[in-house]
């Protein structure tokens, strides 16, 4: 017998050719490597091999085994490895509109790789901030706004190559009600000329007039 070894990607097929003295029975090491006929005539003799996909980010081999007779050959049958996934970071959500109470909010994380998770704003905290590759639920912490005005932050995350985003939009601080107050509001004085002192305390523009 004359046989090669073989080489082959993904799933499919080849075929082995060969020549026997006697009759043949052949086998093969691996359940993902199939082969027909399994046995024949002495003669010119082709084996069919129908290989599955190969699951695996790794090569890996098979090795058929051709009796006939006291001869033995082999062929070895290597398939390549499966073609790396894409790197992905994918979050259910990608925007939020929140009050300008504090708060937390949830999101869910897909990821294939080992992945880092972080904010670009102090008032808005991320856990956890790096984790592995799978299905994960991140916390986002975000304060009150004590300002009046609308204020936002963007959250990423990158797994691998693969990045993520999801922007918070925080709404401004509702205004604080119109306040004057007065230390004194009435005062006795004397028929003389003379100044009173007021202390005016407000958070708005004032004026003052007399009657």
């Amino acid at each position: 017998t004359d046989i090669p070894s073989m080489m082959m990607s993904g799933a499919g097929t080849g075929s082995i050719k060969f020549t026997a003295s006697t009759d043949w029975v052949a086998s093969s090491n691996q359940t993902w490597c199939k082969i027909s006929p399994t046995s024949g005539r002495g003669g010119t003799a082709v084996i069919n091999v129908s290989l599955e996909a190969n699951p695996n980010e790794e090569e890996r081999s098979a090795i058929i085994t051709i009796k006939s007779g006291t001869e033995t050959a082999t062929v070895t049958v290597k398939q390549a490895a499966k073609e790396p996934d894409p790197d992905k970071a994918e979050l259910d959500k990608t925007s939020f509109d929140v009050s300008a109470d504090a708060g937390t909010i949830t999101l869910k994380l897909t990821a294939n790789k080992d992945w880092t998770f972080e904010s670009n704003q102090e008032w808005c905290k991320v856990s956890p901030k790096e984790g592995k590759a799978g299905n994960v639920e991140l916390t986002v912490t975000y304060d009150a706004n004590t300002k009046e005005e609308e204020r936002s932050a963007t959250i990423t995350v990158k797994a691998g190559t693969a990045t993520a985003t999801a922007t918070i939009k925080q709404a401004a601080k509702e205004p604080d009600p119109d306040k004057i107050e007065l230390t004194n509001e009435s005062h006795s004085v004397s028929p003389e000329a003379g100044s009173v002192t007021v202390k005016l305390t407000t958070n708005a523009k004032w004026s003052a007039s007399s009657d």
